[in-house]
């Protein structure tokens, strides 16, 4: 889908960063950037994106080949909030 400046909103302007300590659970951090000035839907779009990589890098650790299209909608709608609410946050600040 094209913005109304003309481009695509692609996967160059946003990167998910990893990080994993023996014993502790894994922390995801999405670093967006390109984002200001875009329609608030199409940046929501993209969080929601970024939401379903980090459901399918979670599944792929614990081994989840074939999970529940339930479980799979529930996780990345979790996941999905989570990067939204702190999006407005830091919007807010």
């Amino acid at each position: 889908r094209e913005s109304d400046a003309g481009d695509v909103m692609t996967a160059q302007v946003e990167k998910m960063h990893i990080f994993r300590c023996p014993g502790k659970p894994m922390t995801v951090i999405v670093a967006l950037s390109g984002w200001k000035g875009r329609d608030p839907i199409e940046v929501a779009g993209m969080l929601v994106h970024e939401a379903v990589h980090v459901w399918q890098r979670h599944a792929q650790d614990i081994g989840e080949e074939d999970p529940g299209d339930e479980q799979e909608a529930y996780a990345v709608q979790s996941i999905a909030h989570e990067l939204l609410a702190e999006f407005a946050r830091r919007q807010a600040a």
